[in-house]
């Protein structure tokens, strides 16, 4: 066993020559007894703030002394990888109490430390470095750097982009690129080095070296020894102290005195006591302690062999001392006695015992000194601890086959411990991913989902459920159902569990619920509620699953005001249009709108002649009859050819061509109209034996058409010149006469005859217009009456 060598260390750390508050942290531990010693060492841990001034002191302070707490309370064997372990657990600490937002490009709001924390146990020096403090070895009077910098000046340097006098005043130069805190993980850099008597080591921050050169640190190490650190503290403070600043001095001394071999075993066999009780991972179990049990015996090889599951016995590891390298082959004879006869086995010299000086194993590598202890668990042997040495110095004695039995037993016990934990971490990684697969359900789940227990205290709140209520889950779990929504809500959701609470079935439904959440003037939810019963059937808490409504009922109550205005305007157009106009409005609602647009249309205007004297021999009754009939009968002929009806005057009619519904022929529509209408009033005349008949005018042209009037009363109509021309080609018509202007004329001459007749004054115009009687379309049977 390997003498510890002793230390003496002087730790201090000083706000500096300019600043107040010292951002720089040191903690300690050293220890109190000879297991401490030998087991972890002294560690020492310095810290520098990162982030605003408060909190970047509260991560340092609170970075130094996790890592020292967590390395010395830590159960993994191996000095180094405990160190790494205690860093990295630091960081998650101090990553988990910055903002949701804290990334590597550092937010303002973020806080870490810079961390260096090194140990020297037995006769090495192991350090943890992230961020720019520093580790020095002075060895034979030459000073050594043994980390590295993290910072982006010093990464450059690494690279060869930039040259050191660059670097030394490049304003990036305070840029780190490690620390604690700000990424969920962090790159640790961690050195060892092997220590003599004579060392001296020195641990500083930045505000060190940034103000006094390496020549100076090591002329006062030189000078100072293990007391330099308040020199070289004041050294900084005198050169200008710009940064807070903190050293560690070290000094290694020689000559070490060895303890009595057997306190030395026992204190070993503590250690591996211990290292098996803490330790859950089998494979670290196992090399731990193969490599206590070289320590304890002397010997060269060592082996743990385990019954695998079809019962055969495997290695499962193996450890060789540092002369001798790992086991190639181990006595079988020996271990199968052990395992068959339930006992240990001790043989001093196996080369001269006749029982196994003829086993290959033994006379190929020429073993002398063999140990082997069955491991024995629920009194069956699951495996066996196996040592020995082919040195002639090394002979196993008694005590030694003592100690090995101790081991194997704590051996044993550990495999059992891990076997448990492997097969619980099994058992736990399994719930893990039935937890993970209900979270992920819940989260998907586009319903809100709130489950409560009996005392009305709610123990799940999805997402949905916070985003339709408007309470955060870190909130609403934990608290009161009654106590978290707005009264008219938890009365509501107070009411549907209640209502499954006696006695209802298993799931219901409750009515809906219509208020105001948040910023939201108006939700509507529909709930559902069902009795939450475990695997057994007993009944605890109610869940409520929360549809959000609002946006369908949105929806219908707009459908519904669609319905009804489409409806309501179909009833009202269906008097005025033909159908295919009234679906055609229906599609384009805008052109309901107040105002109007320029149309080409053709305008047409029927009135009834003869009808005065027909109204002064008749009932009134029988007036208005025959009246409706005349109108119904224009109505009509308007409507088969698409036109629009204006309006009724009196005893005529005014209709539109071309508008609302653009009709690419609306002349000839127009005139198909007029002639029907003069031939359906002839077959009339003839039925009822009156003399009255519809004298028509028809004129094309540019009108303004739209609604006019207000949005209470409108009316779609057709404004301007060629409205009051084709009036008063009305009006000089006679019965059963149809006048149509020479524009109309124009646009279809060739497809109808006509009788020229006079020109014709109309009001508002200073020239007369040229007049036309529409006598048939081309290729018709003459026209029913004439102008004389």
């Amino acid at each position: 066993m390997p003498a510890a060598l002793t230390v003496t260390a002087n730790a201090r750390t000083d706000p500096g020559a300019v600043r107040v508050v010292n951002g720089d942290s040191l903690a300690t531990r050293e220890p109190t007894g000879p297991l401490d010693r030998a087991e972890r060492g002294a560690i020492w841990a310095i810290a520098d703030g990162v982030g605003l001034r408060a909190r970047g002191l509260q991560a340092s302070r609170l970075a130094a002394r996790t890592v020292v707490d967590s390395y010395w309370t830590s159960a993994i064997p191996d000095p180094a990888t405990r160190l790494r372990a205690a860093v990295e657990h630091t960081n998650a600490i101090l990553y988990a109490q910055n903002p949701a937002d804290a990334d590597a490009a550092g937010p303002t709001n973020a806080a870490g430390a810079t961390i260096l924390a090194g140990i020297v146990v037995d006769d090495r020096l192991i350090a943890a470095n992230a961020g720019r403090s520093r580790v020095y070895l002075l060895r034979d009077g030459a000073l050594r750097q043994l980390t590295q910098d993290h910072t982006w000046v010093a990464e450059q340097l690494r690279l060869g982009a930039l040259t050191p006098e660059e670097a030394a005043n490049h304003p990036r130069r305070n840029v780190i690129t490690r620390c604690l805190g700000i990424r969920e993980t962090v790159d640790v850099d961690v050195v060892e080095q092997p220590l003599a008597p004579g060392d001296l080591v020195l641990f500083c921050s930045d505000g060190l070296y940034r103000d006094v050169d390496e020549a100076r640190i090591a002329e006062l190490l030189r000078a100072h020894g293990a007391a330099a650190a308040p020199s070289l503290i004041e050294e900084a403070r005198a050169r200008g102290g710009q940064d807070n600043v903190t050293a560690v001095t070290i000094a290694v001394d020689g000559e070490p005195t060895r303890p009595e071999a057997v306190v030395d075993r026992i204190a070993l066999l503590n250690r591996l006591g211990r290292e098996l009780t803490a330790s859950l991972d089998l494979d670290a179990t196992l090399q731990s302690a193969l490599r206590q049990v070289l320590a304890i015996s002397g010997g060269d090889h060592a082996a743990i062999l385990l019954r695998d599951e079809r019962g055969e016995l495997v290695t499962r590891a193996s450890q060789g001392s540092r002369d001798f390298g790992l086991l190639v082959q181990h006595s079988t004879s020996v271990v199968e006695q052990a395992l068959r006869e339930c006992r240990p086995v001790l043989v001093p010299n196996a080369l001269e015992d006749p029982s196994f000086g003829a086993a290959l194993s033994i006379v190929g590598r020429s073993l002398r000194a063999i140990a082997c202890v069955p491991m024995i668990v629920n009194q069956e042997p699951i495996g066996a601890v196996y040592v020995d040495s082919s040195r002639r110095a090394v002979e196993f004695e008694q005590l030694d086959l003592d100690l090995l039995v101790s081991i194997g037993a704590q051996i044993g016990g550990a495999i059992q411990n891990a076997t448990l934990h492997r097969d619980l971490l099994a058992r736990t990684a399994d719930l893990e991913a039935a937890r993970r697969r209900q979270d992920a359900l819940l989260r998907s789940l586009s319903s809100a989902l709130v489950a409560v227990d009996d005392r009305g205290v709610i123990t799940d709140w999805n997402p949905t459920a916070a985003e339709v209520l408007g309470v955060p889950a870190s909130t609403a779990v934990g608290t009161l159902l009654a106590h978290l929504a707005p009264s008219g809500l938890a009365a509501w959701l107070g009411g549907l569990v209640a209502m499954v609470q006696v006695g209802a079935p298993t799931v219901i439904s409750g009515p809906e619920w219509e208020g105001a959440i948040g910023g939201r003037p108006r939700v509507v939810l529909a709930g559902r509620a069902a009795r939450i019963r475990d695997a057994h059937g007993e009944v605890g808490g109610v869940v409520l699953i929360l549809d959000d409504r609002t946006d369908i009922v949105l929806m219908e109550e707009a459908r519904r005001r669609e319905t009804a205005e489409r409806d309501r305007l179909r009833e009202l157009f269906s008097r005025y249009v033909a159908p295919p106009v009234v679906e055609q409005l229906l599609r384009s609602p805008d052109a309901l709108a107040l105002g109007g647009s320029r149309c080409d249309v053709t305008v047409l205007f029927a009135d009834v002649r003869g009808f005065t004297g027909f109204s002064e021999s008749h009932r009134p009754e029988e007036v208005v009859a025959l009246l409706n009939s005349y109108l119904e009968l224009a109505t009509s002929e308007i409507f088969k050819q698409l036109g629009m009806l204006d309006k009724f005057l009196g005893d005529g009619v005014m209709a539109i061509f071309g508008a609302p519904l653009t009709l690419p022929d609306h002349e000839l529509a127009a005139v198909r109209a007029a002639l029907s209408m003069r031939e359906r009033i002839a077959e009339l005349r003839r039925e009822t034996g009156t003399r009255a008949g519809f004298g028509i005018g028809l004129n094309s042209g540019s009108a303004i058409v739209g609604n006019i009037g207000t949005p209470q009363v409108m009316s779609y109509t057709a404004i301007g010149d060629v409205v009051n021309v084709t009036a008063r080609l009305q009006a000089e018509a006679r019965a059963g006469e149809i006048l149509i202007s020479e524009s109309t004329l124009e646009r279809i001459r060739g497809t109808v005859e006509v009788e020229e007749l006079g020109p014709l004054y109309v009001k508002g115009r200073a020239a007369p217009i040229a007049t036309y009687k529409l006598l048939r379309l081309s290729g018709e049977p003459a026209a029913i009456g004439s102008r004389t």
